[in-house]
């Protein structure tokens, strides 16, 4: 009897492997508040009066570990609306860093900005300085939750943003904020459907949290805003990824990172420390299941490799008995070094 056999690759784009370096500038170059804005609870950092010598702290530190360890770092400016700065003071910064790539100590150059305050001089600025990616603060690109959201520009300003960094050649990447108030799901398809369109190399996704001291928090007190559930918050991440990997975007991030001044100050919201995981698991599961029912044979075994068991496993292993049932139990289970996926019949 012939066997037959169906291999399939992890879905997901290959990342390099990269240690960045973050700076932590809180509302660095921002003129407005967004509703759901706290960047010191979110960052765990204070608002910066001095950037040079913060700027030149870290760096210095940057330099010092990067020759006791032997190691060659990427440099990553959040937090912030970085080309919000006054000119000179980034070309200041960005000069800095220049001078550690020159000692080949950073080889990486990342920073975190808005659509608005991305124009012809800024983009040239950045190409001039060798910023590898620019991250903008998308959000959103409907209209109604940015406005909602007091962010201060609609699409036409994002489509600008994106067309002086191609005239430049500078990779970018978006942040999205799904569950703002005024968004659903029908407007999240539509922002993961835009942000195939305009091909960033790469994506976060921050679900919207309810954090003390915004205007948020006194929205979801008033009873006038309801964030998303977790549950919620997984299928419609988990169905995005898909499409985000067909697409070959790199994911850099799937929710906040949990500082301890985040914890104790989050009031609603989807958080769960292992979100991403949730999310990727749920989707790897979603492609898997999608590609076994479209084959024309009944597979008696599926051969996985250790770095994914515990992603296909689930958290919690949620979606083992599944597989445990479709392939008559744990034995017709094959975990070992592979490469792929491997279907078995």
């Amino acid at each position: 009897m012939e066997t037959k056999f169906f291999a399939i690759k992890h879905p997901a784009p290959t990342r390099m492997k990269r240690s960045v370096w973050p700076i932590f500038l809180p509302f660095a170059g921002c003129k407005k508040r967004c509703i759901f804005c706290s960047q010191e609870i979110s960052t765990g950092r204070k608002k910066v009066k001095d950037f040079k010598a913060l700027v030149s702290k870290e760096l210095t530190e940057l330099e010092f570990r990067a020759k006791k360890n032997n190691k060659v770092y990427g440099v990553g400016f959040f937090g912030g609306t970085f080309t919000g700065l006054p000119y000179e003071l980034q070309s200041w910064i960005l000069d800095r860093v220049v001078e550690l790539r020159c000692k080949n100590i950073v080889d990486f150059v990342c920073l975190s900005t808005r659509p608005d305050f991305i124009n012809n001089e800024v983009a040239g600025l950045l190409k001039s300085k060798d910023v590898d990616l620019v991250e903008l603060g998308i959000q959103s690109f409907d209209s109604e939750v940015l406005d909602v959201a007091n962010r201060g520009y609609t699409l036409p300003t994002i489509l600008q943003a994106v067309h002086y960094l191609k005239k430049y050649n500078l990779k970018y990447g978006f942040q999205l904020l799904p569950g703002l108030p005024k968004h659903n799901l029908a407007k999240f398809w539509q922002d993961i459907e835009l942000t195939i369109c305009l091909k960033p190399s790469t994506l976060r996704i921050y679900p919207c949290l309810v954090l003390e001291n915004t205007v948020l928090a006194k929205l979801y007190r008033l009873g006038q805003y309801r964030p998303w559930s977790i549950e919620k918050t997984v299928y419609a991440l988990g169905f995005a990824l898909l499409d985000i990997w067909r697409n070959k975007i790199k994911i850099l991030r799937i929710g906040l990172t949990p500082e301890r001044s985040l914890l104790a100050n989050i009031i609603a919201g989807p958080w769960h420390e292992a979100l991403g995981f949730m999310v990727r698991s749920f989707a790897l599961n979603i492609y898997l299941k999608r590609l076994l029912f479209s084959l024309s044979w009944q597979p008696t075994s599926l051969h996985v490799p250790f770095r994914y068991l515990s992603e296909l496993w689930g958290y919690k292993n949620v979606y083992q008995q599944f597989w445990y049932d479709l392939l008559n139990g744990p034995t017709f289970i094959k975990i070992g070094p592979f490469k792929e996926f491997v279907f078995m019949g």
